[in-house]
């Protein structure tokens, strides 16, 4: 009988032991995560070269219309203006945000906005970063759980989106200067 008491004894220490130990790896664990999204938080956002905003120049103003089934967008920052062509559906989903004016049916930068938001994501910033083939590249820039997703886009697709949260737009300096239009 003093073998099975001397047994059970045992296990009950062994059981106590795994449990004050899993506990104080739970907590440990749930500091040090509060101690990484508060680090997330209190980031400085020239230190990510993605969130950096050095060497780029915040957009101002945007103008947009359509001629024939040409989508034609105007982004202005300082004394520049940049002009780019789209497609006309990219140019309206632009106005209407612009406007505040929504399509009877949502589109696809409306759906993106409303899941950004409905899954607690923030879009940072949008910025357009080259240019290849006659073509404007762009990177959406977005927060999630305190991680930072850079991911590529159209600049009219991120333009549209970035209006429909007041996210801010950004374009690269070089681009303004090579590819803009002085107008001071």
């Amino acid at each position: 009988m003093k073998g099975k008491n001397n047994i059970k004894g045992k296990t009950v220490y062994l059981v106590l032991f795994i449990s004050i130990f899993v506990s104080f790896l739970s907590i440990l664990v749930f500091i040090r995560t509060n101690a990484l999204n508060d680090a997330v938080e209190n980031f400085d956002i020239n230190t990510i070269p993605d969130l950096s905003t050095t060497g780029y120049s915040k957009v101002d103003k945007i103008d947009v219309f359509v001629l024939q089934d040409v989508g034609v967008i105007r982004l202005y920052s300082g004394c520049y203006e940049i002009t780019a062509y789209t497609e006309k559906q990219q140019a309206e989903s632009i106005h209407e945000a612009i406007t505040g004016k929504q399509s009877f049916r949502p589109n696809i930068h409306d759906l993106f906005a409303d899941s950004i938001r409905g899954f607690g994501m923030e879009v940072l910033m949008v910025k357009i970063v080259d240019l290849k083939n006659n073509t404007y590249v762009g990177r959406i820039i977005i927060k999630n759980d305190g991680k930072i997703m850079s991911l590529d886009c159209k600049p009219s697709d991120g333009t549209a989106i970035a209006l429909r949260v007041g996210a801010p737009i950004y374009i690269k300096d070089s681009l303004l200067t090579s590819q803009g239009k002085y107008i001071c």
